[in-house]
């Protein structure tokens, strides 16, 4: 029984962890039809947003509420 238990437990404890080694791989990502500019996608991984545009003629720089981000 007691060596059940320390199965029980160390398979618990590993799934925990590779449980919170997965969590930040895991991206929120939005996209928006913009009149001249194709297709805005914008992704959040972890601390970082990254913004795209599917067409960029004018050569225009992404920002996010003012804040530079290319």
């Amino acid at each position: 029984m007691v060596l059940s238990k320390k199965t029980l437990i160390s398979s618990i404890a590993a799934i925990l962890v590779c449980l919170s080694l997965a969590a930040p791989s895991f991206a929120n990502t939005s996209s928006k039809p913009v009149t001249g500019y194709g297709t805005l996608t914008g992704t959040l991984s972890g601390s970082n947003y990254i913004t795209k545009v599917t067409q960029n003629p004018d050569s225009a720089q992404l920002s996010i509420k003012g804040i530079y981000a290319g």
